[in-house]
């Protein structure tokens, strides 16, 4: 009489299940991949919005001879600055004296510390980065004036 139960096996062999396991890890880490770039463009994204928050704080100091003291005053020339970055926290100004900062947090290691040759200040609060900006008054340092106005020559 042959013994049925041997020939009768249910599951999955070593090969399959290591075969199952390497496609599930290479899958995981395609999305892992795709996720960490769309961060990292999230964040370079945030660092362009800041510079234009400087730029529309710069044209508002020439305009005002003063620092906006919030997002929506330099909205009034460049409406289309958003409040909040594409991760959801908020932009916050903060003028001081002859500069002026724009801040925010982003998630932890989505921008890197250097964008276009200017340096960011990052401090790690945990999950999380914040992230600051600054400039300071625009002057023409060869004349004494304040950049774009117009010097009179006579």
């Amino acid at each position: 009489m042959r013994n049925t139960a041997i020939h009768n096996k249910q599951g999955f062999s070593l090969i399959e299940l290591s075969i199952v396991l390497f496609l599930l890890f290479f899958l995981v880490g395609i999305v892992m991949a795709i996720k960490g770039r769309i961060v990292a463009a999230q964040g370079a994204h945030t660092i362009t919005e800041m510079q234009s928050i400087l730029d529309g704080a710069r044209q508002f100091y020439l305009q005002n001879n003063r620092w906006p003291n919030n997002i929506a005053e330099v909205q009034t020339f460049l409406p289309k600055i958003p409040t909040n970055n594409l991760f959801g926290n908020a932009y916050n100004v903060s003028p001081s004296g002859n500069v002026f900062m724009v801040n925010t947090i982003v998630p932890y290691n989505s921008i890197n510390t250097m964008r276009d040759g200017r340096f960011v200040v990052i401090s790690n609060t945990g999950s999380a980065n914040l992230v600051q900006l600054s400039t300071t008054i625009p002057m023409d340092n060869k004349i004494g004036r304040l950049q774009y106005e117009q010097a009179w020559v006579h």
